[in-house]
């Protein structure tokens, strides 16, 4: 399996780091600066989080079909899903006044919610149909035979 990453010196590494950790805090200040109930707050951090990487992870754990694709799969269909109320408060914070806006910008526990069973269902359909194509992947995950590569 070859990387990209490999080819990052590590000033490189260093700088990217430093530029998200730059993106992190500006992020956290208008989060922190913005008049958001603490139940907002915590459905969009752990609905996010949840939302994308609980089903892979949980599903690798106990199914050793899941596959790279199929972890991506579940990551970015979460993501996209529990981004809706969060993206939804932006724009509201942007002046747009919209009742459906301001609808979906209060629906975060759900929408976390469905993002993290969308996720599951993404990463088991995604491993599913990449099962022969990516069945060096998972031997190499779950078995660690380096020999192979």
């Amino acid at each position: 399996i070859k990387s990209k990453a490999k080819n990052l010196t590590e000033k490189k590494t260093t700088l990217l780091i430093k530029l998200l950790c730059l993106v992190f805090i500006i992020l956290s200040y208008v989060v922190a600066n913005t008049e958001t109930p603490i139940l907002d707050m915590m459905s969009y951090s752990w609905g996010i989080i949840s939302g994308s990487f609980l089903a892979p992870y949980v599903l690798a754990l106990y199914n050793k079909k899941i596959n790279r694709v199929g972890a991506w799969a579940g990551i970015l269909t979460g993501f996209a899903i529990a981004m809706v109320p969060a993206g939804s408060k932006i724009l509201m914070m942007f002046g747009v006044e919209s009742a459906s806006v301001a609808n979906l910008a209060g629906l975060g526990p759900v929408f976390a919610c469905i993002a993290m069973i969308a996720s599951i269902i993404a990463t088991l359909a995604a491993s599913a149909l990449t099962q022969k194509s990516h069945s060096l992947d998972t031997e190499f995950f779950y078995n660690g035979n380096i020999a192979k590569e």
